[in-house]
């Protein structure tokens, strides 16, 4: 059983922070039922009772050591911990735990984390030091990579989002409840502020501005606070208001408060989950910048902070927020694109932190590094009409031989094939180099068997699918001969795999207008898993590298008969029928010696 220990600020009734832990913990969990998870935090017996985890006092010298030394892998999850504004003592703290995992020699993560801001030059030079040593660093904005930039780290850096972002919409019933428990109508403007240098001046014009939007809109004003803290700054700001208005009593958990701001029609906060919250519900957001995060985070959402907290006017809060209500339908759209692609890139941060567990420190879950799923083809079937129906965007890869081959010799394809939903092993090769490894996979799941297998069943779900990719004409062909063998076939539509960028665009629009439910993309292995990666933008619910099987689809190709295909043997057939891929079939050779050389020195 391997096990995690999770560092952060956590314990301390920080609802972002709190919030960031739980989809850490929900992501990984998720992803391994059997995994072993211990998290740092001021208070232990109440994390241990809110998630379902082990936890240790993060004060607790002798008890964190052990907790460092015993485990697999440390993560140093979520939030703002590597600056030194607000303190260079919680700095030196959360540097001192990454240090002890590097000596310990444990893999080592930064989990979808700020970076900074970074004042003091002795600062900077400890955090270069540290995180070049790390094995892992993941981003929740752009910013923070050009800050790591500028400190000369570029390696092993994802630019992701912030790992809330994985949380799931909540029901609306219980939040309906709180809000009445608190005589809260469902018609309310929520508001999110905390003190910043006891900003006199600031206080005056958010109470002017939020009685400016109560006028205007006559909705309800509700301040929620996301620290214990933030209760005596909204009653601050409070005072010098006019209109009615309303303070929740406490700081809710993180599930009861993202239910509350569901039913909220905007969210104006300084608070940075308070706009990843709204955002996360499809609410329009303002907001208020006093952190270059917040900066950050609005960039890459499409927007601007409406102004600083040390120089904003009533005015331009009221005005902005205007401009919100007035087009509000067109806000939500908007934030609910843009909520899409984030949480999307928020579920690599898992994905890659298991990879670091379970790459080539589990063979029995990968090969050479790369993760291969043990499924039947019914499994991998079942797997993807779940993605179908569960919605979002899923990622199938079919890696062989070839591919882990090319992603051993290339870190960067490496992450991407174990960044996916689900890999299935598709060649005899992969299936011989997991028995070396000591792991027996069920059945090898050929790509192409996949494709069959889903447009076989297409017909009687009324599954929207999309072929792209071959050379042209073979796509369409492909989708005729599809309709053809099994039915009426909803095809959305069908392209070559020969685009330059504006066809590309055309491509991707008509993807996103049609509902498709399986984009196949038949590019060639690694470009087609390079531009499914990149593309972020694509909304198809389930979208699948399948390299050259439009090809045998449409005809122009034939397989190896049946009695080849049991016996793994389908090489043999093809370089009979095709000498000249003798070149290419010496790539089989050279993955089993790869796999048995990296075997002995496992064993060392």
């Amino acid at each position: 059983m391997k096990s995690v220990l999770i560092s952060g600020y956590y314990g301390f009734d920080n609802l972002g922070d709190e919030a960031v832990l739980l989809s850490i913990v929900n992501t990984l969990k998720n992803s391994d039922k059997d995994l072993q998870i211990t998290v740092l935090s001021e208070n232990p017996e109440v994390t241990e009772k809110r998630y379902g985890v082990k936890s240790v006092k993060r004060t607790g010298f002798f008890d964190v050591l052990k907790a460092v030394r015993t485990c697999d892998l440390l993560i140093s999850g979520g939030g703002s911990l590597l600056q030194d504004v607000t303190s260079r003592a919680s700095l030196f703290y959360y540097l001192a735990i990454l240090f002890m995992g590097i000596v310990f020699r444990k893999k080592v993560m930064v989990y979808g984390q700020g970076i900074g801001p970074l004042t003091n030059k002795t600062d900077i030079k400890m955090v270069s030091f540290i995180l070049k040593k790390v094995n892992l660093i993941t981003l929740r904005d752009n910013s923070s990579q050009e800050l790591l930039k500028s400190m000369g780290i570029e390696n092993n850096i994802h630019v992701t989002a912030d790992p809330v972002f994985c949380l799931k919409k909540p029901e609306q019933t219980g939040a309906k409840m709180l809000l009445e428990s608190e005589g809260i109508s469902d018609n309310f403007i929520l508001v999110s502020v905390r003190n910043w240098y006891n900003n006199e001046l600031f206080r005056v014009e958010m109470a002017k501005a939020l009685d400016i939007i109560y006028q205007n809109t006559g909705t309800e004003i509700v301040f929620c606070p996301f620290h214990q803290s933030d209760i005596e700054e909204c009653n601050a700001i409070a005072d010098f208001m006019k209109c009615p208005k309303h303070i929740l009593r406490r700081v809710y958990n993180p599930e009861d408060m993202l239910g509350i701001v569901s039913l909220c029609k905007m969210v104006i906060g300084m608070r940075l989950h308070s706009l990843i919250f709204g955002a996360l519900v499809g609410c329009p957001v303002e907001g208020i910048s006093y952190d270059p995060k917040i900066d950050g985070f609005l960039k890459d959402i499409g927007l601007m902070p409406v102004g600083n907290v040390r120089s904003v006017t009533a005015e331009q809060i009221a005005d902005y927020a205007e401009g919100l209500w007035t087009k509000r339908d067109k806000a939500i759209k908007e934030i609910e694109d843009r909520t899409e692609k984030l949480r999307q890139k928020a579920a690599e941060n898992g994905k890659l932190a298991l990879s670091l567990i379970y790459g080539t420190e589990k063979p029995e879950s990968g090969v050479l590094g790369v993760r291969v799923d043990n499924v039947t083809m019914k499994d991998a079937y079942s797997r993807v009409f779940n993605f179908v129906q569960d919605g979002g965007r899923h990622v199938v890869y079919t890696p062989n031989a070839e591919i882990i081959m090319l992603a051993h010799k290339d870190s960067g394809l490496k992450n991407i094939l174990n960044s996916s939903d689900l890999n299935v092993p598709d060649g005899i090769g992969v299936v011989m180099a997991a028995k070396i490894y000591g792991y027996k996979i069920k059945e090898r799941v050929a790509g192409v068997d996949l494709l069959n297998y889903i447009c076989k069943s297409a017909p009687r779900y009324g599954h929207r699918i999309y072929f792209l990719g071959g050379k042209p004409g073979i796509a369409g062909k492909a989708a005729e001969e599809a309709v053809s063998k099994y039915g009426n076939i909803k095809f959305v539509g069908t392209h070559d795999g020969y685009f330059d960028n504006e066809e590309e665009k055309h491509i991707i629009e008509d993807i996103n207008s049609g509902y498709v439910d399986f984009l196949f993309v038949g590019l060639g292995a690694p470009k087609q898993e390079i531009w499914i990666h990149e593309h972020t933008d694509i909304k198809a619910k389930v979208i699948m590298g399948v390299g050259g099987s439009f090809d045998v689809l449409a005809g122009t190709v034939k397989r190896a008969p049946a009695t080849f295909q049991r016996l793994g043997l389908e090489w043999l057939y093809r370089l009979i029928k095709e000498p000249r891929r003798f070149k290419r079939m010496l790539n089989l050779p050279a993955f089993m010696i790869t796999v048995l050389r990296e075997k002995m020195i496992s064993r060392k």
